[in-house]
C-alpha cells in the first residue's frame, strides 16, 4: 500500500463556469509542472499513484476537503478587492472603474496593478502599471491608473470610451510577498450611445412672492471632466454642485432660486446637459404659479344706448391661478356693495340713475380678494334739464337780451318761444330783428338771444333731444341804471360813508375827554380811582384846605331822593327808572376816615 500524496492547485474557470479538468493528473501519478497563464487559477484534484485502485478523488471528497481548509484558515488576513459588478459609460465620454484592495501582511509594496479582460482562454491584458508609456498600444494609452496602490487604490480611468470597450474586467495584484487574481470579482462595462436622462424637479405649485428652488441633475461616470448644466427661460444664476454617489457614479446638480411672480405662470423652463464630447440632452416643463386675481375688467353685456331708469348687465373678467371662484361688486366713491349682486361674474342693475356709479369688480380665489378693476362709468341718456339761472334783461336802447342753459344726453338743442310768434326761434338764428347763438361748454348747452325790441310778454327757453323736452319761462330783470344815475348813486354812497366816519370820530373823542375828566383831582384834594369793572373806589388824599369829601352821584329831578344822612349812615340806594333825568350834586362828608362806594354810575350825556 503506497502513501497518498495530496496535491492541490488552482485552475481558472472555463467559459461555461465549470471547473476545468486537471491536465496534471496522469496515469503515472505525477503532477506535470505547468507555469499557468497569468491570471489563471487551478484547482486540481488529488491523485493517487498508478498502482493505487482509487485514482483521482471524486468531486464530493474534494468539496469536503476544501471546506475543512477554509475552516482552518478562518480569521487569517487574506486578499480582498472592492469594485462594482456593473457600470454604464457614455460613448466618447470617460469612465472611472472604481477599485480598492486589501492585501495580507506578507504582501508588501510596491504593488503592480494589472487589469485583464475576462476570457475563458487567454485573458488579454488591458493595463499594467509598470509598463512603459512608449511600449503601450493606442488602446492601452487610453487607460490611466488613479490613486496610489500603496494606499490600496487600483481605480482605472478610460477616456474616450469606445463601443468596443464594452466587456468584463478584473484586476490582478502582484507584490514582493505574493500576488492574487480576483477572478470572482469582475466588472461588466456597458457603453451607451445616448446620455442619461435629466432629472428636472420643479415644485408642483409655486406661490407668488414665495421663494422656491428648482433642481436639475444628471448622473455620469467622468468626475475629471463632468458635463455642464444650463437653464433657459429664467435669468437667475444657478448654484452647481458635484458629488459622488456609488459604484463609480457621480451626480451633477444645478439649483436655481426663484421668487415667482404672476407673469411666471405657464412660463416654459428648460434644463440642458452638455457633455465634453458634444452630446447633449434636455428636459422642460411649465411653471405653475398661484397668485391673487389681477387685471380685473368690467364690461357691458349687450349693445344699444343705456337710458336713465333702464337696466344693464355687467360682466367681470380677471386673470387668476387658480381660477377665480367668485367676484366682489362695489359702486361709488366709497366702494359700497351693490345690493343683490352676489359673487357671480355678472350682475344686472335696474332703475339706473345718472348720479350713481362708477362700478368696480374684483376676483376672489383661494388666496383672497384680488386687484380691483378700473372704474366703469355708465353713459346714461336722459331728457334735457334746464339750468336755473336763465333770464332776460331789458337794454337801454329798448332791446332785450336773454340767456338760457341746459344739460342732457345726447346734448340738447335750444329753442326760443316768443309771445305772439307762432314758430319757435332756433338756437342758432340771425336776421335784422333778432339773433340767437348756442354753444357747448363743460357738458352744458348755453344759448343767448338778442332782440331789437322787447316782446309784450316773457320769453320761454325750450331744450329738447330724442328722449324728451323741457321748458322754462325766463324772468325779466329791470333795466340797469344809466351812467348819470350810477354816478349819483356812487356820490350818495361816498357821502354816507363820510358821515359815518365823522360820527365814529366824535364818539371816540367824547369818550376820551370823559375819561380824562374822571381821572383828574378835585379842587378839595380828592381823587377818584377805578377799583374794578363793577364798582369804583373813592380814596381821600391828604389836603390842608378842607376836611370833607366830594362825591358825585346821580340825583333825580322827578322826586326827592333819600336824605344825605341816610346815605351816609349806610341806607340802601334806590336807583331811578330808565326814564329819569340825572344831574350831578356834591356831598361833604366829615371825618378823617376814607369812605368807599362799591357802585357808582355816571349820568348819561
Amino acid at each position: 500500500m503506497h502513501p497518498i500524496t495530496l496535491r492541490m492547485s488552482l485552475l481558472g474557470p472555463s467559459a461555461s463556469g465549470r471547473p476545468r479538468a486537471d491536465p496534471s493528473c496522469n496515469t503515472a501519478g505525477q503532477r506535470s509542472e505547468s507555469r499557468g497563464e497569468a491570471g489563471n487559477w487551478e484547482m486540481r484534484s488529488p491523485c493517487f499513484p498508478q498502482d493505487s485502485d482509487m485514482g483521482c478523488l471524486q468531486p464530493q471528497l474534494l468539496l469536503t476537503l476544501l471546506i475543512a481548509m477554509l475552516q482552518c484558515s478562518e480569521g487569517a488576513p487574506s486578499w480582498h478587492v472592492s469594485l462594482p459588478s456593473s457600470l454604464k459609460a457614455l460613448k466618447n465620454s470617460c469612465v472611472v472603474l472604481p477599485c480598492s484592495f486589501r492585501a495580507p501582511p506578507e504582501a508588501r509594496s510596491p504593488y503592480t496593478i494589472t487589469w485583464y479582460l475576462y476570457r475563458s482562454v487567454g485573458y488579454p491584458e488591458v493595463f499594467r502599471s509598470t509598463a512603459q508609456a512608449s511600449a503601450q498600444s493606442d488602446a492601452q494609452a487610453r487607460w490611466k491608473l488613479l490613486g496610489d496602490p500603496a494606499q490600496g487604490e487600483c481605480s482605472l480611468r478610460l477616456s474616450p470610451v469606445l463601443p468596443s470597450d464594452a466587456d468584463a474586467y478584473y484586476v490582478w495584484i502582484n507584490s514582493e510577498g505574493g500576488s492574487h487574481g480576483f477572478y470572482d470579482n469582475t466588472l461588466k462595462l456597458t457603453v451607451e450611445e445616448t446620455p442619461e436622462p435629466l432629472q428636472l424637479h420643479v415644485p408642483r405649485e409655486l406661490k407668488e412672492g414665495v421663494p422656491a428652488t428648482l433642481t436639475c441633475s444628471v448622473q455620469h461616470t467622468c468626475p475629471s471632466d463632468p458635463p455642464t448644466l444650463t437653464w433657459s427661460g429664467l435669468g437667475e444664476a444657478a448654484n452647481v454642485s458635484h458629488q459622488p454617489l456609488r459604484d463609480g457614479l457621480w451626480q451633477l446638480v444645478s439649483r436655481l432660486q426663484l421668487v415667482p411672480s404672476a407673469s411666471d405662470n405657464s412660463r416654459p423652463v428648460e434644463c440642458m446637459v452638455l457633455y465634453p464630447s458634444g452630446q447633449q440632452n434636455w428636459d422642460r416643463t411649465n411653471l405653475r404659479v398661484k397668485y391673487l386675481p389681477r387685471a380685473a375688467q368690467v364690461s357691458i353685456q349687450g349693445s344699444g344706448p343705456l337710458t336713465e331708469g333702464g337696466s344693464v348687465t355687467l360682466h367681470c373678467t380677471c386673470q387668476s391661478h387658480p381660477p377665480a371662484r367668485g367676484f366682489r361688486w362695489t359702486q361709488g366713491p366709497t366702494r359700497t356693495s351693490i345690493p343683490g349682486a352676489g359673487d357671480l361674474d355678472t350682475v344686472t342693475l335696474t332703475g339706473l340713475l345718472r348720479d350713481t356709479g362708477p362700478y368696480y369688480c374684483a376676483g376672489i380665489n383661494e388666496l383672497g380678494v384680488g386687484e380691483e378693476s378700473a372704474p366703469l362709468n355708465l353713459d346714461l341718456q336722459y331728457k334735457p334739464l334746464l339750468l336755473p339761472l336763465g333770464n332776460c334783461s331789458a337794454q337801454p336802447d329798448g332791446g332785450l337780451m336773454c340767456h338760457c342753459g341746459a344739460r342732457g344726453n345726447p346734448d340738447p338743442s335750444l329753442e326760443w318761444l316768443l309771445p305772439g310768434v307762432a314758430h319757435p326761434v332756433p338756437g342758432d338764428y340771425n336776421d335784422s330783428a333778432m339773433s340767437a347763438v348756442s354753444s357747448v361748454w363743460d357738458g352744458a348747452v348755453l344759448g343767448e338771444l338778442w332782440m331789437l325790441a322787447s316782446p309784450p310778454g316773457n320769453v320761454t327757453c325750450r331744450a329738447l333731444n330724442l328722449h324728451g323736452q323741457s321748458e322754462l319761462q325766463l324772468p325779466l330783470l329791470p333795466l340797469p341804471p344809466s351812467g348819470s344815475e350810477r354816478q349819483l348813486l356812487m356820490a350818495l354812497g361816498a357821502s354816507g360813508v363820510g358821515v359815518l366816519l365823522v360820527l365814529v370820530l366824535m364818539i371816540v373823542v367824547c369818550r376820551w375827554i370823559r375819561s380824562r375828566k374822571h381821572g383828574a383831582q378835585s379842587p378839595l384834594g380828592l381823587s377818584l380811582q377805578r377799583e374794578n369793572q363793577v364798582g369804583e373806589k373813592l380814596s381821600r388824599s391828604p389836603s390842608s384846605v378842607g376836611i370833607g369829601n366830594l362825591i358825585h352821584m346821580y340825583h333825580t329831578q322827578r322826586g326827592p331822593g333819600p336824605p344825605l344822612s341816610q346815605k351816609l349812615a349806610g341806607e340802601k340806594f334806590e336807583f331811578p327808572g330808565p326814564d329819569a333825568d340825572y344831574e350831578n350834586f356834591e356831598v361833604f362828608v366829615g371825618g378823617s376816615q376814607p369812605n368807599y362806594l362799591t357802585e357808582q354810575i355816571y349820568s348819561n350825556m
